[in-house]
């Protein structure tokens, strides 16, 4: 058990490679390491937006930097 809701356990064993199966609820997030460290280094890459960003993005959808589109440009 890790924790109280999450249970591991060895399903198989072939030779050099070991089978695990993961029994966790289904709204926690269960990843291999390699592919969880992939995740936190993409949303860092993803934060990290500077104002040049902001200013680029703004420009594609038509409105100025502090200046809210109005309705008829949202539309």
């Amino acid at each position: 058990m890790v924790g109280d809701d999450v249970k591991v356990s060895v399903v198989e064993i072939k030779g050099r490679h070991v089978r695990l199966g993961i029994d966790a609820p289904q709204a926690m997030a269960i990843h291999r390491q390699e592919v969880f460290e992939k995740i936190q280094q993409a949303n860092l890459a993803a934060a990290a937006a500077n104002a040049q960003d902001l200013d680029q993005v703004a420009a594609l959808l038509g409105a100025g930097r502090g200046n809210p589109p109005t309705d008829t440009e949202v539309r």
